[in-house]
């Protein structure tokens, strides 16, 4: 067992290992009143899917003020969930192709956990649950890929719930915890950026030379290829917009050579944030004027943040995706092949040019732009769509 902490489930998920997981499962029955239990949050999943999670801990916290709220997330994700004032400790697993730190592990055993909640509906959180211990838990009910085989996660945990492979992510995460909050969310999903950050972000500002109601950030990367608006657009973007505006890139080290072709095809001068900068790149944008960006985690902490966002999406189906809260504007070319049946299993479109995404015009996004920041910031949530 504990080689299969330390290595992963990546071609090691003999059946009598399954066997043992499901063993351990917690047998005993979850608490409804949370207040003074010590409950962990698993969501090893992308950095969107670790703000989809928020209005969860959101709505726990504010049923229960006197519960204890750790979360277990990837290592780029651990700030997201550290500027939480909701979230007690936020702890921290590195992961590599399906391998975990063994000793962070060991570390959450040794808490006695009264529930856990598995948000991440993958085999190597449902195996990590059981490995755990708690007295309690909950997760998805899925069929998994796990090496060679396929794992049903659903009997790893004390109760289950279906997981649907087509329904909006956020809304399944809050059905997790449905028998505390009983669908009783607010519009705010309690996300605050933290003072010190706001600090930072000010001072950003400053020596950028930028008035934060002017900023527009801009977010052209994407993990998957095909999600990216090609660098056209982003071109033609932005010689649509005024020289007022003050335009700011988001993205990784991968995307910077993107950034610096479309910066040298625009013949301006356009700062940028590592998206790798978490605390500064929530606090920017909470200062920024609106947000364009991919189906992405900047879109979903700008809709948490109540800024106007406007959102690309061609090989995923909105509706699987779209944030519950804020003033968001989706655009979607609703392609024949969309939803794509290569989601993340090949790196580019099979039709050789990702189409869905390029028949988003960049006179489009501009107009939907204007609409958006005439409506202004704070709006209660209400998606509007726009289809090509």
């Amino acid at each position: 067992m504990l080689n299969f902490i330390k290595n992963g489930i990546k071609g090691i998920m003999p059946g009598s290992l399954i066997r043992q997981c499901g063993a351990m499962r917690a047998a005993g029955k979850i608490p409804g009143d949370l207040n003074g239990k010590k409950v962990l949050i698993i969501q090893l999943n992308a950095l969107g899917d670790c703000v989809m999670t928020i209005p969860l801990i959101a709505s726990l916290k504010q049923a229960f003020p006197n519960v204890s709220l750790d979360t277990v997330s990837s290592s780029l994700a651990g700030s997201i969930f550290e500027s939480l004032d909701s979230v007690s400790t936020a702890r921290v697993i590195r992961i590599n192709r399906f391998k975990i730190d063994k000793t962070n592990w060991q570390k959450l055993r040794s808490e006695k956990y009264d529930v856990v909640i598995d948000c991440s509906a993958i085999a190597l959180t449902a195996c990590l649950t059981g490995f755990i211990t708690p007295e309690s838990s909950i997760g998805f009910a899925r069929t998994v890929p796990a090496g060679n085989r396929k794992v049903e996660t659903g009997p790893f945990y004390t109760e289950s719930v279906p997981y649907s492979e087509d329904g909006n992510i956020t809304k399944m995460i809050l059905l997790l915890g449905e028998r505390w909050h009983k669908g009783s969310i607010t519009g705010d999903a309690g996300f605050k950026v933290a003072e010190s950050a706001k600090k930072q972000a000010e001072a950003w500002f400053k020596d950028n030379g930028i008035d934060p109601a002017m900023c527009i950030m801009l977010h052209p990367g994407a993990k998957w290829p095909p999600k990216r608006w090609p660098e056209g657009r982003w071109i033609e973007l932005l010689k649509m917009m005024s020289k007022d505006l003050s335009p700011v890139f988001v993205g990784n080290g991968k995307d910077m050579l993107m950034i610096d072709r479309i910066r040298q095809r625009v013949n301006r001068s356009i700062p940028a944030i590592i998206d790798a900068d978490i605390p500064l790149v929530a606090s920017v944008l909470s200062m920024s004027r609106a947000a364009i960006c991919m189906d992405s985690f900047v879109m979903h902490l700008a809709a948490l943040l109540k800024k106007p966002v406007i959102a690309l999406y061609g090989p995923v189906n909105p509706e699987r995706s779209l944030p519950l809260y804020g003033n968001v504007t989706f655009l979607y070319s609703r392609a024949f092949c969309s939803p794509c049946t290569l989601y993340y299993t090949a790196g580019r479109c099979q039709r050789g040019t990702n189409f869905c995404m390029y028949h988003i015009k960049a006179e489009q996004v501009w107009n939907e732009f204007l609409k958006s920041t005439k409506q202004g910031a704070g709006v209660e949530y209400e998606a509007r769509s726009s289809v090509t």
